[in-house]
């Protein structure tokens, strides 16, 4: 039994250096340490407790062969008893350090894991970016075109009509009529002109949605600016749908205006 003793007391003693090793190397890490390290100390404070916890199912199945020799083993017993305290204060440290060295792990295992999505992430995102704002580059002119054509049509009817609103002929004849024709004919023209570019517009707008996110955000502004225009173009050009009518309203008006200011000065008279 002695020699039971002395061999457990010694092992105990190699245990306790060994965990004490891996326990000095787990404290001198901290949580900014390399990934690959943190594994090899975990891997290492493991195999330690691995190698004290079936030490302990030895020294408890020795305890027990050595109660078995009554009153005569009683000292042995009482060795052997003294070592089990030893290795539970190991195991209780070996646990804290073990669990907090793996959570360090998970965390910079995590965090290299995101980075890597993060960068292929940003790779997949340049190229996106890089395709789609090709794809705006060449689309965008062509559509600021049409849209400068459809405003330069209103513009057009807007001098076309200037001089008719500025000195309205005073009788109703055919050179009247075929002009305010003209103008609803340009009108007209133009409308569609306006019609096409917003579908134009519109559609470029849901393709621009789909973009990556830098050129969806220029895409959508550059568009909706062009969309605006034509709004604007739009409410130049509404009146001059019904010219001739709105001509002879704003005669008629101009006329008994004229008449309503002669009378009042014969009257002053």
């Amino acid at each position: 039994l002695q020699a039971r003793v002395a061999q457990a007391t010694s092992r105990v003693e190699g245990i306790e250096t060994g965990v004490q090793t891996a326990l000095g190397k787990a404290k001198a890490l901290t949580q900014a340490s390399d990934a690959k390290l943190l594994q090899e100390i975990s891997s290492e404070l493991e195999q330690e407790q691995k190698a004290l916890m079936d030490f302990q199912k030895t020294l408890t199945q020795d305890i027990t062969e050595a109660r078995k020799g009554g009153a005569p083993a009683m000292s042995s017993v009482t060795e052997l008893s003294k070592l089990s305290p030893r290795l539970r204060t190991l195991q209780t440290g070996m646990a804290a350090e073990t669990t907090k060295i793996k959570a360090w792990f998970a965390k910079a295992t995590t965090g290299a894991v995101n980075a890597k999505k993060q960068a292929e992430m940003a790779a997949v995102n340049k190229v996106a970016e890089e395709r789609d704002s090709k794809e705006l580059n060449e689309a965008l002119p062509p559509t600021k075109e049409t849209v400068s054509t459809a405003e330069d049509s209103v513009e057009a009817i807007v001098m076309m009509a200037a001089p008719l609103i500025a000195d309205p002929p005073d009788d109703d004849g055919d050179i009247l009529s075929k002009a305010t024709e003209e103008i609803e004919l340009a009108a007209a023209d133009s409308q569609t002109k306006i019609t096409e570019a917003r579908s134009q517009i519109n559609l470029k707008l849901q393709q621009a949605r789909k973009f990556a996110p830098e050129t969806r955000k220029v895409a959508l502004t550059e568009f909706s600016g062009l969309q605006q225009k034509l709004t604007e173009a739009q409410k130049k050009l509404n009146p001059y749908k019904s010219f001739k009518k709105e001509f002879r309203a704003r005669a008629e008006a101009r006329k008994s205006l004229q008449e309503l200011t002669d009378k009042l000065a014969t009257n002053e008279l």
